[in-house]
């Protein structure tokens, strides 16, 4: 936001201001609400790497370094950890 309270043109200031925000699931650990935010912005900015980071770290913070471990979301966490490779040369 900038300080005469325009939004700019740019997708993530526009989401965080005009959608719900991934970061009330990550602060939640609401890992299901986390994976749906997050593929519904990719959607729009595929390439999203703050996207991609945010829920692939919280993901693995969350659940796969809990004690016990929960592996409900792993595979959602493994595909969001990889995603960026998809688009490397």
């Amino acid at each position: 936001m900038f300080p005469d309270g325009q939004v700019s043109g740019h997708p993530i200031e526009r989401d965080c201001l005009q959608k719900p925000l991934v970061p009330e699931a990550v602060k939640a650990k609401n890992s299901d609400d986390m994976i749906k935010r997050g593929s519904e912005l990719l959607a729009d900015d595929a390439d999203n790497l703050d996207i991609i980071y945010t829920i692939a770290t919280a993901l693995r913070a969350n659940e796969l370094w809990a004690k016990p471990p929960v592996l409900s979301h792993a595979g959602e966490a493994a595909a969001f950890a990889r995603q960026p490779s998809r688009h490397a040369a």
